[in-house]
């Protein structure tokens, strides 16, 4: 008895229909159940969970030394990187920035790769510029310029504007809400 778990990040159907890169077959002995998992950037809540697993297993493989821990402004950086390796990317991170850390109990900012300290998201044309001198209410209208904005070219798709932005559905959901966006939420177009 054998089972075999298959991942991709391609959609088998439109390789097998219109590119001919896989074959028919196989992909109808492997789906018998299909999990569709979202990218890391859908589900940044699972982030320090994920995070703190893979250094917990770097501390066990190290049993001589001293545990090491995240400094909150790590995570603050996690949530604001695209990730666009998901998973495979953090476990990478994790595992650089523990041996960067060396005999440092502490795993710091400056442990993290360069584009993750310096790389900014941009969503929209106009916010670097709003980024560099603004107000708080400036960026707010700002991000709902854009939110409105993703929302009309995706007919209200909530899930698929969330896609667009890199964020989470619930976390657009609560930006909606914070904004005083009801029609989008109640998908009113």
């Amino acid at each position: 008895n054998t089972r075999v778990i298959a991942a991709t990040n391609r959609n088998l159907k439109h390789e097998i229909t219109y590119n001919g890169n896989f074959r028919s077959d196989l992909y109808y002995r492997l789906n018998v159940i299909t999990i569709q998992l979202p990218p890391l950037r859908e589900r940044r809540g699972d982030i320090p969970l994920l995070a703190n697993h893979f250094l917990e297993e770097l501390n066990h493989s190290q049993p001589n030394h001293q545990k090491k821990f995240f400094d909150a402004s790590v995570f603050e950086l996690f949530y604001q990187y695209p990730w666009p390796g998901n998973i495979r990317e953090l476990r990478n991170v994790v595992q650089r920035a523990f041996y960067l850390s060396g005999s440092d109990v502490c795993i710091r900012e400056e442990h993290l790769p360069e584009e993750m300290r310096t790389e900014r998201p941009s969503f929209h044309p106009h916010v670097d510029r709003l980024l560099d001198h603004s107000s708080h209410k400036e960026l707010k209208k700002a991000e709902k310029d854009i939110i409105v904005e993703t929302l009309r070219k995706v007919n209200g798709n909530v899930r698929r504007a969330a896609q667009i932005l890199g964020i989470s559905r619930s976390t657009l959901y609560r930006k909606i809400d914070q904004t005083t966006l009801e029609k989008y939420r109640r998908k009113e177009w």
